[in-house]
């Protein structure tokens, strides 16, 4: 259970972190167009499904762990899901066992190859020993401050364990899901607290 809660604490707290203002100096590539990386799914699982659509893609076996946090496992691989107020996903964690080995040149490039080829290329590869990353923001203005805000994100690496299997670790997220829900959570709370001012 502490565990668990160690985990959610964690997330929310990059949550935080990922929707808050980032500098427009940022070494993260401005998406023009809607959808900058090339699918947005993970073993069959997209982002925007509903937690009923994801809970049928597992036989009805999601584990919730809280805050909109559930966990999975199927075919050999660990799920942690993270979902809107309003129930789409728009987090993906995913760990799979790939055996006891020392990742080399030669696994990182079939890595990368097998990535660019469903994601597109990514923006920063440190593999084997590092992550390779694609991390996509926008530009907001209209406000005081124009600022650029992350769209969407994808990281892979070789995760190497004590006497334990390394695993391939991805995470891949759309922050757009995430905001659009929250707006239309608000959009009713807003207008009748408009309707409620006094003076």
């Amino acid at each position: 259970m502490a565990n668990r809660q160690n985990r959610a604490s964690k997330y929310l707290a990059a949550f935080a972190i990922t929707l808050s203002v980032t500098s427009p100096a940022s070494a993260n590539t401005v998406c023009p167009i809607s959808n900058c990386l090339a699918a947005h799914d993970i073993n069959g699982i997209a982002l925007g499904m509903t937690i009923q659509q994801v809970n049928k893609f597992f036989d009805g076996n999601l584990t919730d762990i809280g805050g909109g946090q559930f966990e999975g496992n199927k075919d050999g691989v660990n799920y942690d899901f993270g979902f809107t107020v309003l129930g789409r996903l728009y987090r993906i964690d995913s760990s799979q066992e790939l055996g006891m080995f020392e990742p080399t040149s030669a696994t990182a490039k079939t890595l990368t190859d097998k990535l660019t080829a469903k994601y597109g290329a990514p923006e920063f590869n440190q593999l084997p020993g590092g992550p390779a990353s694609w991390d996509y923001i926008e530009s907001v203005s209209g406000s005081a401050i124009p600022y650029n805000r992350f769209t969407e994100t994808l990281s892979a690496s070789f995760v190497e364990h004590y006497q334990a299997p390394t695993t391939l670790d991805l995470k891949l997220m759309d922050f757009r899901i995430l905001r659009q829900d929250a707006a239309r959570r608000n959009e009713k709370p807003a207008r009748d607290a408009s309707s409620q001012m006094r003076f």
